[in-house]
């Protein structure tokens, strides 16, 4: 795969509704029957572009959806991304994921989760990931959560003109920290391996900090590292983009 670091400021736009997060601190127990808050819905737009000793131009494009309704949890994320360098193209990609999450008790829950990849760079011409899982929050702070998942996976892909489909095991590791009234980290650690050939692994992490400047405008960093054990020919086996931009809450 590409080893892509994406240098220059992307300056993004975020039209977001409400900011309650899915993971604000749990209500009490009769509380958490009533607890109902409506979708939340962010759309992203972003665009970079330098002129001189290099021509290079990024376009991102995303968007998020969640909703809380007692101890139901549902979450859908879209992201793509188009790029050039000196007129090459050198970023064509496109993610997405939905998840249903069920509260069984204070720190136990239950998920189902379907992904799905696409990236022209690296040869991958889909990827689709369908999950069951088991979660558990290592730590249920108000401010801190910590919270790890895992279950059988069923991975159906085309990489490298060649298709196949094949069982896999899936983890996942979430955690989120309000540092400070105005700063947020979220950070993700994701793999899954192949059952008939462990040598097929994909491992995925995420980092992102928001930054409040003022009103509902923040500054955000986000740093995304992908790594494919079984690369397509000719592809790098690690992807890695780091990106900054504006976020607006409405």
């Amino acid at each position: 795969m590409r080893s892509v670091v994406t240098r220059s400021l992307l300056l993004s736009v975020l039209f977001c509704g409400a900011a309650t997060s899915v993971e604000a601190a749990d209500p009490g127990p009769a509380a958490v029957q009533d607890a109902t808050k409506d979708w939340d819905v962010s759309v992203s737009l972003g665009f970079s572009l330098t002129e001189g000793n290099s021509d290079t131009s990024l376009l991102a494009l995303g968007s998020n959806v969640e909703k809380t309704e007692g101890a139901d949890q549902w979450r859908f994320k879209l992201a793509g991304q188009y790029g050039q360098s000196d007129g090459v193209k050198d970023n064509q990609s496109i993610t997405g994921e939905g998840q249903y999450r069920h509260r069984l008790s204070e720190r136990w829950y239950g998920a189902g989760e379907v992904t799905g990849e696409h990236d022209d760079i690296a040869d991958l011409t889909y990827r689709f990931v369908g999950t069951p899982s088991i979660g558990y929050y290592l730590l249920k702070l108000d401010d801190f959560r910590l919270a790890l998942e895992s279950g059988p996976a069923y991975v159906v892909e085309k990489q490298g003109g060649h298709a196949e489909n094949y069982p896999a095991w899936s983890a996942v590791e979430r955690l989120k920290w309000d540092i400070s009234p105005t700063s947020v980290i979220h950070q993700s650690f994701r793999a899954f391996v192949s059952l008939e050939d462990t040598r097929d692994s994909v491992l995925k992490n995420s980092l992102s900090l928001d930054n409040k400047i003022i009103g509902n405008l923040s500054l955000t960093l986000s740093l995304e590292h992908t790594y494919d054990n079984h690369p397509a020919a000719g592809a790098e086996r690690n992807d890695l983009a780091l990106i900054t931009g504006l976020k607006l809450a409405l």
